[in-house]
């Protein structure tokens, strides 16, 4: 099946060949590095062609209408292919220019003189037959003037390496322009020094002075073999894009992408605003072409800037005539305004440049707003560019032809309803050719002075501080933690946007008041390693670092922990601080699988150490670029949100906006999100590096824009612009020197990416391959680590320089911590996309032979980063062995999305390898059931069930016991989750008898727990003490286990009407689960008495628990257990007679159940605000509601909410008045008043007998 138009890179590669200079198709093909593309001076002949009739064919369609002027595109490429493909390519030419009406070719190599004169020649004989007739008409309407002249031309690249465009220039190619001036219709004109060459080969017609007017040729050239790019496109084609992309403009390159190699290309018909630009000089002299270039650099930076596309620039006789559309690609409503801006700045950049010294420099440049065709002509299959041809053309270039030296001119078109924004002068009337009616012209002199355009005025800020309202935010966070609330507060904000200098702000508050900071970092590389931000907290706590041997690290971690009365030292804490390694490289403690609570009972530890050493002394502790935490770094954050009382204790995150830190976000107590700097703002912050002096306009603009209004960035470029000079001061100012805005617009580029571009030009290979390394390693690399991935290609010292230098030019910077980091995100990013996919795998190879020793030796904790290198580098079957090593780890230590991500990653990697290589069934199934009990443990319980049913359907008897009780457990869990009690319970007991088998007490135990708690929630009380005696065998001196079964045996209690023992075992738990720090479990029973209080109808007290229980819920991170508490709130307010509250809590739990997928709490959340919606909106949609969630409750076994949705469906009844609803709720209940026996119930029950009462009576 054939492929989409545009899907494959090598078809896309193939049509930019066509859309790019030839000679430079050829270099990049040979050797795809930068140096392929640089300007190049040659030695040939420069055939210049002017087709005349291209204008009038334009006017006369234009007037009349779009459609006729639709065709345009057509007629052009019916002239201009056979030109091609007939004329110049069989004679070796090189199309430099393409342009509606005229063209410019390069012959260079052996015999040029003579194959340029054969392609005029050829191509005038076309254009006299049937090419000349446009496309078989009646008469010929086109003719051919060609000039050809020899000598040097330069083939000048200008622009960024993210848009270029070539130049070509020089005494050959004005001298062709002047000879095809010189040429009649239909006539061909060569120099005389190629007539000289020549000899007698020429016929000629005409002799003049330095000219030859040509008839043939006595003896024509071969034709060469037509030009292929051939097998040069299958490798480094990424590169090779890369390359070649940037000379085309972004219009065609969009067109290249959806359309097959050597197709026509469609053409569109748009009003855009065109700009004409003339740049008129010499060109005698090479200083004089130097001129000449950078003007036009300058003018196509300024056009950039402004939002410009330069669609093409051509040779005049005496210089450069560039095309400049505004609104091309998207029209806006300010495009005019931006072409005018546009075209004085860049007026006024280029007679900077030229001084007063130079005569013959001019630039000139016209504006108008028209209708134009935007098209590609030319040949699909040997040179095709973009044009721009109609009304909007003819008439800018008529302008820019009346407009003095550096001055614009624009049409009373393009300056209407703008005319108050910029100074003009009339300059009377221009007739258009072909145009029954003149048109009023105007010189734009400047802009008005007190206009802001472009300029986003910024509020005043305080000297101190650019952004006061989010500082005050966190100081008071500060200052409430300092007074004994513990605070937990959040910075987010892009990278260099101010996040780490506004905690340094807020860290100097808090020292300065008594306080003491440490700050932990987190970062890529770590991702996978448990809390490891927090180890390096210790660290700088008991004074640990890289030479402290393992006896004095372990007597500084003990002497530390037990400082401060923390007696009851947990073995796990001091394992993580101290690691205790076996001989495969696994740590002792922290792997251990038989005890699921390990990482529990760390979490509780840390939080109590934090709890303590804040009240000895107040602490702040900051947590950098918590984007990269671990899981169980993110936990212990959200942990430390529930502490409670008198503790001076502040925990500052910083990080970039990040889906993974939802939950962490929704836990904060305060947030700032820092936007990006107002240009005001800008010149407040660079008042500040600068003494106190005012900044000027220009330079808080130019500055705004080339840093994006990031703080970071603006320092950046501060330093930049000091150290090239471009800065004058005095007392009181600051401001660019004369020329420096032009200066600058050549050192700092427009956007971060470029100027990141800019600083790497000058790099070394040496360097660049050190910034190879680095950046594949991440933000953050080892020092060490770079170096062994480039053993075999640098020598140490060499590596010492570069990083030295790199250093020097702030690239690569070490830290405090021993690594090197980028100082600058966006310099990693440019670095990485420079990359071709070869040289990238080749580096991934090398990092991880760097790593596979030290994880062999004793690092596991770098197996994921060894298993994802390793892949990266197409090694996908040693990857797999490290992937899955890593991922068991992951979901042993808890770090469960860490453990998903990894076996997806090994799925990806398996599935890369040939099929007589791959994985056994068993490996798979054995990392299938690891992803399922990561995915399980995360929640979303219909994703468990597809995932196990995948498991069972692939893999079946490949499971063996261990495997099978692994996915029934948790496919039992999810089934109760999602209202299927009874295939659940046949699961889960099916679990506990091979779990009892097989000597598992853990799954017997937490399989009997799931069945009591079933049997509970359908009232099937017997059951449910049944099934927990049998899983309370299984105990042990398992406390947490223990704790978790007390909690159900007092729901049962409440069941059976015992309300005052419930209470005690409740309680029980609760002082247990505050003792051991089980911050869930502790929840649970504060939830579980709060709901005593409910059925009791003691509602105050049930509010406060439930609110309660939910910030500790948030703390834990336990989504569904929030979700159970925010209904059971709600319900309490309805209950309570407040039922818009209760909606409010209602309403938010049933959007949580739903993104949980757990569709028991939605159906309880449904039943209760069925009732609130009747109560506060619509009686109707209430009831519609509330039945929903009642049929779904009893299809789950849910006894106690249908009764409760029964009751409420009885109240919406008496409400509307309707006796049937009344009487049928009213026999449901009076059915199962078995089930109503808690006082909540009764008194409902009772109340509404009443009211119902005389309403079932009237329709008796």
């Amino acid at each position: 099946m054939p492929s989409k138009p545009g899907d494959d890179k090598v078809s896309y590669l193939e049509a930019l060949c066509a859309a790019v200079p030839f000679h430079l198709v050829q270099a990049v093909l040979k050797h795809p590095v930068e140096e392929s593309v640089q300007g190049q001076e040659v030695d040939g002949s420069i055939l210049h062609a002017r087709i005349i009739g291209v204008s009038s064919i334009c006017e006369r369609l234009a007037a009349k209408g779009a459609k006729a002027l639709g065709k345009l595109g057509e007629l052009l490429n019916s002239v201009y292919r056979p030109l091609l493909e007939e004329a110049i390519v069989p004679f070796g030419g090189y199309a430099l220019q393409l342009n509606g009406d005229s063209m410019t070719v390069m012959f260079r190599g052996d015999d040029h003189c003579l194959r340029a004169t054969a392609a005029a020649l050829t191509a005038q004989h076309l254009m006299c037959g049937e090419t000349g007739r446009i496309a078989g008409g009646e008469f010929r309407e086109l003719m051919f003037r060609v000039g050809v002249a020899r000598g040097k031309a330069q083939l000048v690249i200008v622009g960024e390496m993210a848009r270029r465009m070539l130049v070509p220039a020089g005494e050959a190619v004005h001298a062709a322009v002047q000879l095809q001036r010189r040429a009649n219709a239909n006539t061909v004109v060569i120099g005389a020094e190629i007539a000289e060459e020549l000899g007698d080969v020429v016929e000629a017609a005409e002799h003049g002075h330095g000219f030859v007017v040509v008839r043939g040729l006595r003896i024509y050239p071969p034709r060469g073999k037509s030009r292929r790019v051939g097998a040069d496109l299958r490798d480094g084609v990424d590169a090779k894009i890369a390359l070649l992309e940037p000379f085309v403009p972004p219009t065609l390159a969009a067109w290249l992408r959806g359309c097959k190699p050597g197709v026509d290309l469609p053409g569109e018909l748009r009003r855009a605003v065109i700009v004409t630009a003339d740049v008129r000089g010499s060109g005698a002299t090479i200083q004089d072409r130097h001129i000449a270039q950078e003007v036009t650099r300058a003018l196509l930076r300024t056009i950039r800037k402004h939002g410009g596309v330069v669609c093409g620039i051509s040779p005049t006789a005496v210089g450069q005539r560039g095309t400049i559309a505004f609104g091309l690609e998207e029209a806006n409503d300010n495009d005019s305004e931006r072409a005018i801006v546009a075209a004085l700045e860049a007026v006024s950049r280029a007679k900077t440049l030229v001084g007063g010294d130079i005569e013959e420099f001019g630039v000139r440049m016209g504006v108008h707003r028209g209708l134009v065709y935007v098209g590609a002509i030319g040949s699909p299959s040997r040179y095709q560019q973009l044009i721009v041809v109609g009304d909007g053309t003819t008439l800018s270039v008529q302008c820019a032809r009346a407009a003095p030296a550096f001055s614009v001119i624009c049409t009373s078109t393009v300056l209407q309803g703008i005319e108050s924004h910029f100074v003009c002068s009339d300059r009377g009337m221009l007739m258009p050719k072909g145009a029954a009616e003149s048109i009023t012209i105007h010189h734009a002199h400047a802009p008005r002075e007190n206009e802001a355009r472009f300029v986003q005025a910024g509020e005043k800020t305080d000297l101190e501080d650019v952004r006061p309202a989010d500082t005050d935010v966190l100081v008071a966070a500060v200052d409430a933690a300092a007074r004994g609330k513990p605070q937990i507060v959040g910075i987010c904000g892009d990278a260099g946007s101010g996040k780490s200098d506004l905690a340094a702000r807020l860290m100097h508050h808090w020292t300065k008041n008594g306080g003491s900071c440490v700050i932990g970092r987190c970062s890529y590389a770590t991702k996978s390693v448990p809390l490891a931000p927090i180890v390096r907290m210790f660290e700088n706590f008991f004074a640990i670092d890289t030479d402290t041997s393992s006896a004095e690290r372990r007597a500084k971690i003990r002497e530390g922990l037990r400082g401060l009365g923390f007696e009851s030292v947990v073995p796990e804490l001091v394992s993580i601080l101290q690691p205790a390694r076996r001989p495969d490289g696994t740590t002792a403690t922290l792997l251990d699988p038989t005890d699921p609570h390990v990482h529990e009972r760390i979490l509780a530890s840390i939080s109590q150490w934090v709890v303590l050493r804040a009240r000895a002394t107040p602490i702040m502790f900051v947590v950098e670029d918590l984007h990269y935490a671990d899981s169980l770094t993110l936990r212990l954050a959200m942990r430390l949100t529930a502490l409670s009382g008198r503790v001076p204790l502040v925990l500052i995150g910083t990080y970039r906006p990040d889906p993974v830190l939802s939950d962490l976000r929704r836990a904060l107590g305060d947030e700032v999100e820092l936007r990006r700097l107002t240009v005001n703002q800008v010149a407040q912050l660079l008042k500040q590096v600068w003494g106190g002096r005012l900044v000027g306009r220009e330079l808080a603009q130019l500055v705004s824009e080339r840093s994006n209004g990031l703080p970071g960035l603006v320092l950046e470029l501060a330093r930049v612009l000091e150290e090239r000079n471009l800065l004058e001061r005095d007392d009181n100012a600051v401001r660019l020197v004369q020329t420096g805005r032009d200066a600058a617009e050549a050192i700092v580029p427009d956007v971060v990416a470029t100027m990141m571009q800019a600083k790497l030009a000058s790099a070394s290979p040496g360097e660049r391959r050190v910034l190879a390394v680095a950046s594949i390693l991440g933000q953050d690399a080892d020092r060490k680590l770079i170096e062994a991935a480039l053993a075999s290609k640098m020598a140490e010292p060499l590596v010492e320089v570069s990083l030295t230098t790199l250093g020097e030019k702030r690239l690569l910077v070490a830290t405090e911590r021993g690594t090197l980091s980028f100082c600058d995100p966006a310099t990693r990013a440019v670095v990485l996309a420079a990359l071709p996919e070869a040289e990238r795998m080749a580096y991934h190879r090398r990092i991880a032979d760097a790593l596979e020793p030290l994880v062999l030796k004793d690092r596991s904790d770098l197996e994921a980063a060894l298993g994802r290198h390793r892949a990266s580098a197409g090694d996908y079957g040693e990857a797999l062995r490290w992937l899955e090593r890593a991922a068991r780890a992951a979901l042993e230590t808890g770090l469960y999305r860490e453990a998903d991500e990894l076996a997806e990653e090994w799925r990806r990697a398996a599935k890369r390898l040939p099929m007589e290589t791959r994985p056994s069934p068993k490996r798979w199934a054995r990392v299938a059931v690891l992803k399922l009990a990561a995915a399980a443990h995360r929640g979303a319980p219909r994703h468990t069930l597809r995932l196990a049913k995948i498991i069972r359907e692939r893999f079946g008897s490949l499971l063996g016991d261990k495997g099978s009780i692994i996915v029934d457990y948790w496919v039992g869990d999810a089934l109760l989750r999602v209202g299927d009690a009874n295939e659940a319970r046949q699961r889960l007991q099916a679990v506990f008898a091979m779990a009892e088998q097989t000597g598992n007490s853990k799954m017997a135990c937490d399989a009997g727990r799931l069945l009591a708690s079933s049997y509970k929630h359908a009232c099937e009380l017997s059951a449910g003490h049944t099934w927990l005696d049998r899983a309370e065998v299984h105990v042990g001196e398992d406390t947490h286990a223990r704790v978790r079964l007390d909690l159900v045996r007092g729901s049962l209690k409440i069941d059976e009407a015992e309300y005052a023992a419930a209470r005690a075992v409740f309680t029980r738990c609760q002082e247990v689960a505050e003792e051991h720090n089980f911050l869930q479990l502790a929840a649970s029973a504060i939830t579980n008495t709060a709901y005593l209080d409910l059925i009791t109808c003691r509602f105050s007290s049930a509010r406060k628990g439930f609110e309660r229980a939910i910030v500790i819920d948030r703390a834990v991170g336990s989504w569904a257990d929030e979700a159970t508490d925010l209904v059971n709130l709600g319900q309490t307010l309805l209950w309570a007679s407040s039922p818009d509250a209760g909606r409010f809590y209602l309403e938010r739990a049933l959007a949580r159940a739903r993104v949980l997928d757990e569709q028991l709490i939605a159906a309880e959340a449904q039943v209760h605000l069925g009732l609130a919606l009747a109560l506060t909106e619509d009686l109707a949609h209430g009831q519609s509601v509330c039945e929903e969630g009642v049929e779904f409750a009893t299809k789950a076994g849910l006894q106690e909410v249908v009764i409760a949705g029964w009751l409420h469906l009885l109240r919406i009844g008496v409400l509307r008045g309707s006796a049937a609803v009344v009487d049928r709720y009213l026999k449901l209940l009076d059915a199962d008043r078995t089930y109503m026996t808690t006082p909540l119930f009764q008194e409902a029950f009772s109340a509404l007998e009443r009211e119902a009462a005389p309403l079932l009576e009237m329709y008796a």
